[in-house]
């Protein structure tokens, strides 16, 4: 007798297809993100709440039905990609709030969705850690892992550096989740796109102090996890070894000596290309990723006496 619950082994994707098509209904002919209104943010962000509590009980984010996991193992990995879509879809829409001061305030709904964007932006990458889990190493180059991790962690660099006023949410939490970020995306360094992805994160941190002081001081205590889903057990942001890959690298940097940002991009780039691989096994991050999105070109540090050697 077949369980109930047994669904088609692309159901995953049907799914991933139905919550694109509802999204869009709310989108209309905009592209840009940035351009979105905020009552259509709001209707996205309700969209993918409602999605969420439509999914089949195998794919369900709290108390999922498990008992086909044994004679189906796909449902795994399924699950754990299907989650990690869906918290990225709704971190997505909020990224142009977290990339810019709280005093660049556009509109009302600022505060809301930039604390809403530090809330998804950290559930992205704790789904991420479930997935990278699962899938490392066997499925080392799955360009899902390692664009998440990449995308998500850059983005909470930014919304780190330009929290000059410290008002962020979960502050501690979020370096925290960089950090953890930084040590699988090391370990990722196995595949070209997942080096040069780990290269580009390490370079960002070194050459912001407020993120690069934090993880060298390992004195501190740990804050702990944060996640929008308390209930579930969730892994824990902290690896040990992360401060001891940070410091023994030979990228370790000098300290700018203002709070500045010591980071040559155009040079960056020309001595670590992404290469010809980068559409084989990402699908095209040159395309889908571009650094402006992180808006950083203001806190760019342009004193030659400051600058990191890179």
């Amino acid at each position: 007798m077949s369980d109930t619950h047994l669904l088609s082994p692309f159901a995953h994707i049907v799914l991933q297809a139905k919550l694109a098509r509802r999204i869009a209904h709310h989108k209309g002919d905009i592209q840009a993100i940035d351009k979105l209104t905020a009552d259509q943010i709001i209707a996205i962000e309700a969209e993918c709440e409602s999605f969420i509590k439509e999914l089949p009980p195998i794919f369900r984010f709290k108390h999922p039905y498990l008992s086909l996991d044994t004679n189906h193992p796909y449902y795994v990995s399924q699950r754990r990609q299907l989650h990690v879509v869906i918290c990225m879809t709704m971190f997505d829409f909020l990224k142009p709030y977290l990339t810019r001061s709280h005093r660049d305030s556009k509109s009302l709904h600022d505060t809301k969705f930039r604390n809403m964007g530090i809330k998804h932006g950290l559930n992205v990458l704790k789904k991420s850690r479930l997935l990278f889990d699962h899938e490392f190493p066997i499925n080392a180059r799955f360009h899902l892992v390692t664009f998440t991790l990449f995308d998500s962690a850059t983005v909470l660099s930014s919304a780190i550096i330009h929290d000059t006023d410290s008002v962020l949410p979960h502050r501690e939490q979020v370096m925290d989740a960089i950090e953890s970020a930084l040590n699988m995306l090391h370990q990722l360094s196995l595949t070209k796109i997942g080096a040069a992805s780990y290269k580009f994160l390490l370079k960002l941190i070194q050459s912001a102090p407020v993120l690069s002081r934090w993880i060298l001081n390992r004195k501190r205590p740990r804050t702990g996890s944060y996640c929008c889903d308390s209930t579930s057990p969730q892994p824990s942001f902290f690896t040990p070894d992360s401060a001891q890959i940070f410091s023994s690298t030979s990228l370790a940097p000098d300290m700018p000596a203002n709070d500045g940002l010591a980071f040559n991009m155009e040079q960056f780039l020309a001595e670590n290309p992404f290469g010809d691989e980068l559409k084989l096994d990402i699908g095209g991050l040159e395309e889908i990723w571009d650094w402006d999105t992180l808006n950083l070109d203001s806190f760019l540090n342009h004193d030659s006496n400051d600058d990191l050697e890179i």
